[in-house]
């Protein structure tokens, strides 16, 4: 059975990971707790592909641990990571409606793709020797849901 919505295939488009060399930050072997990061998201504009008939989306994810004195208040963050994630999906537009095609495309495929990116920035933590990092469960659904009206789906023949 073949479903109307596919998930082809995603990629990690960009990584950036930037700690400041600091001796503390180095000598740091206790894990850091997920409520003092700041997360960002920014949607990417959804693109359909209409000879492949394919759609593609993403995001880009920011991560920082911001400085805790008051002197650290307009310093760069202690950490900053940044990634964007891209997928590639399907869609049989002729077996569902076009709000149904719409929500797969705005909503739905951020949601498909926050596990792969939880992943890579919490591998990329853990290589980079922070320690035990796990990025929160977050609403993305809820979120996308917010944002939804403002992006467009652009077109590419």
């Amino acid at each position: 059975m073949k479903s109307d919505f596919q998930f082809l295939s995603y990629k990690v488009d960009s990584v950036h990971f930037n700690i400041q060399r600091k001796l503390g930050l180095l000598l740091n072997v206790q894990n850091f707790n997920p409520d003092d990061f700041k997360y960002q998201f920014k949607f990417r504009e959804p693109t359909y592909f209409t000879k492949q008939k394919i759609y593609v989306s993403g995001m880009k994810i920011l991560v920082t641990l911001p400085h805790n004195s008051e002197k650290g208040i307009n310093k760069r963050p202690l950490i900053h990571c940044g990634i964007e994630i891209s997928g590639a999906f399907q869609v049989e537009e002729d077996k569902l409606e076009p709000k149904t095609v719409e929500n797969l495309v705005k909503i739905q495929i951020p949601a498909i793709l926050l596990p792969y990116a939880r992943s890579t920035i919490t591998t990329l933590f853990a290589n980079a020797g922070i320690g035990t990092f796990v990025f929160p469960l977050i609403n993305i659904q809820r979120y996308a849901q917010s944002v939804e009206t403002q992006l467009k789906i652009k077109i590419v023949e």
